[in-house]
């Protein structure tokens, strides 16, 4: 009975001396990173994109292929132009092409690489994740209008997010493509914005 109540107290001491310094911890790190003005918030979302950490291909050489891209390159530099909403809105418009071609160009590359019925697998992949994103942009539009509201910050946060999707989805499938091929090149060039 003795050894059972020791034991019980050890254990309950070492669970709450972890529990305390775990919080303390978190505690200390989230209030250094409170953001309370959502501007900030934005401004910090927006550069640089949400990285994409390859899932199978862990070389450095896919890494380095995707983390030094032209795409993001270019688009840094032009949003330092934009400005205004308008301009904002505009460059995600532009960014939002420029991935969708990207994406179109690699997923065209990969079925030429693909057997038959890899390739059925990854036509019915690709087709459900378009029918996602497609419903996800009057979703999440929905969602904002009803906790933000109408703002003209509005359109642009949007449009950030679908940028980041498409991108995201692209260095997906070019990882697909790299395993395959060993090899990727971006389509875009800066020079051709």
């Amino acid at each position: 009975m003795k050894k059972s109540l020791i034991v019980l107290i050890i254990i309950v001491f070492c669970v709450s001396s972890c529990k305390y310094e775990g919080f303390e911890v978190i505690q200390s790190s989230e209030a250094t990173n409170i953001v309370s003005d959502p501007l900030e918030e934005y401004v910090e979302y927006r550069a640089p994109f949400s990285e994409y950490i390859p899932q199978i291909a862990f070389e450095a050489t896919f890494y380095s292929i995707i983390a030094n891209n032209p795409i993001d390159e270019n688009f840094l530099k032009d949003e330092e132009n934009a400005i205004t909403t308008y301009e904002q809105t505009e460059l995600n418009n532009k960014y939002r092409r420029i991935w969708e071609n990207e994406l179109n160009e690699v997923v065209k590359k990969l079925k030429e690489r693909l057997d038959d019925n890899t390739l059925n697998n990854f036509i019915k992949m690709q087709d459900d994740w378009e029918n996602s994103y497609n419903l996800e942009y009057y979703f999440v539009k929905e969602i904002r209008e009803k906790t933000v509201g109408y703002g003209s910050i509005q359109p642009v946060l949007l449009g950030m997010q679908i940028v980041d999707r498409v991108r995201y989805r692209t260095l997906q499938v070019a990882e697909y493509y790299y395993l395959l091929n060993r090899d990727f090149k971006f389509v875009f060039e800066a020079d051709n914005s």
